[in-house]
C-alpha cells in the first residue's frame, strides 16, 4: 500500500485511506458497527505506525554507531600519521648527527696529517 511509503501520514487520513479501499457492499459480518470498525483499523494503524517508529529509531542507532567508527578511524588515521611525522623526523636528525660526526672524525684525520705530505 501507499501509506508505508508515505512520510508522515497522520492517523485520520491513514485510516481514511484505509477505509476508501475497503469494499463497504459487502457487510457479511453484520454484527460490526462502523466505530468498532475504525477502532480496529486505528489499532492496526497504530502498530503499523509503533513498528515503523522501531525501525526508524534503529536505523538511526546505526547510523549513530557507523559515525562513531568512522570518528574512530579518522583519529586512528591521525595519529598513525602523526607517528610517522614524528618517526621521519626523528631519523633525519639522527642520520644528520651521524653525518656531522663523520664530517668532523675526517676534518680531524685531515688535520692529524702533515699538510707538507702529499702522498
Amino acid at each position: 500500500m501507499e501509506l508505508a511509503n508515505t512520510p508522515k501520514v497522520s492517523i485520520d487520513q491513514a485510516i481514511k485511506s484505509v477505509l476508501s479501499t475497503v469494499d463497504t457492499s459487502d457487510t457479511s459480518q453484520g454484527d460490526t458497527s462502523e466505530e468498532e470498525t475504525d477502532t480496529i483499523y486505528k489499532q492496526e494503524f497504530m502498530a503499523y505506525q509503533e513498528k515503523q517508529e522501531a525501525y526508524q529509531r534503529k536505523q538511526e542507532e546505526f547510523q549513530q554507531a557507523l559515525l562513531q567508527k568512522l570518528d574512530d578511524q579518522a583519529n586512528d588515521l591521525k595519529e598513525q600519521s602523526t607517528y610517522i611525522k614524528e618517526s621521519l623526523e626523528k631519523r633525519d636528525q639522527l642520520l644528520l648527527g651521524s653525518l656531522k660526526e663523520s664530517q668532523e672524525a675526517r676534518k680531524e684525520e685531515q688535520e692529524k696529517k702533515p699538510r707538507w705530505k702529499f702522498w
